[in-house]
């Protein structure tokens, strides 16, 4: 008897599973049919984002096109894996304090970033000592001193920085003196996040199927950014849509339509055409 492994798919959401139209994010209707006939199948589904709960629960409110899923999410690159059905946190981590303080002295004495501090479920911007000319976040946000930081809150950490001064910033974070206790991800052009070390979006996956007891089963990712390389490297098969980073087209075994095209339900078209195959030639074979 063959022994069938689960299959299982996390995607990425911005530039992946979601669609972009006039500054709004949504899922579009043929990644939603694609996912549900999956799951269907007895198949699993959930997302691996850099997002935390607070800025996921949109898409998954009554009132909106809500995405299937039926694992925990991965949330802030893998800080936080959350069960959303039951609102409950399976696993948090700490950021380091120490690269949060070397953090607050840098944007103190440079105007060049703003910095972010993420728990599970809010942000907040580190108040600038003076006006910025760079672009505020469309997310909800709280403006916060320096004194009123509570550090055993914060998930991870993030740079809102302009595309003219990022590479001056990567340098800049990779000389504090706590640098070799952190992980460095650019999760766009002008958003830089870091993360305690060995943290990822693949780890936090491991914690989430550990969580939903499942043991055998082969993992798909997808993804379009600095911050998925390593999940689309270490899945059984990785995949990027067309718009993705070039680095993180060379990292995946295949490569899919624009995310405005329904990228993810491409992924499922030829993960179930693979499938479909692998199942006929074990047929075979045990026919002979």
């Amino acid at each position: 008897m063959v022994d069938v492994k689960k299959q299982v798919i996390y995607s990425d959401l911005d530039g992946t599973l979601l669609n972009y139209e006039n500054r709004k994010s949504f899922i579009g209707n043929k990644n939603v049919d694609a996912i549900n006939k999956w799951i269907g199948k007895n198949n699993f589904f959930s997302i691996a984002t850099g997002r935390n709960i607070g800025s996921v629960s949109r898409f998954f409110e009554d009132n909106h096109i809500t995405i299937p899923y039926n694992l925990p999410m991965v949330l802030s690159n893998g800080t936080v894996v959350y069960d959303y059905q039951n609102k409950k946190i399976i696993y948090q981590e700490i950021f380091n304090k120490q690269y949060i303080l070397e953090s607050i002295e840098y944007v103190e004495k440079n105007d060049n970033a703003l910095l972010v501090l993420l728990t599970p479920d809010k942000h907040y911007i580190l108040e600038p000592k003076k006006e910025t000319n760079l672009k505020l976040p469309n997310f909800n946000y709280t403006l916060v001193k320096k004194d009123e930081i509570k550090y055993d809150e914060i998930t991870k950490i993030s740079f809102i920085v302009s595309m003219a001064n990022q590479e001056k910033l990567l340098k800049d974070l990779t000389l504090f003196k706590s640098f070799d206790q952190v992980e460095l991800i650019p999760s766009s052009p002008t958003y830089i996040e870091l993360v305690n070390k060995g943290t990822s979006k693949f780890e936090g996956i491991k914690k989430a199927l550990q969580y939903a007891n499942i043991n055998d089963y082969n993992i798909y990712t997808i993804g379009d950014y600095l911050n998925d390389y390593d999940m689309i490297k270490r899945a059984d098969l990785g995949f990027a849509p067309e718009n993705a980073h070039e680095d993180v087209k060379s990292a995946a075994d295949h490569k899919v339509g624009h995310h405005n095209n329904g990228a993810v339900a491409e992924m499922i078209m030829m993960l179930e055409t693979k499938i479909k195959w692998y199942f006929c030639i074990i047929f075979f074979i045990f026919k002979l």
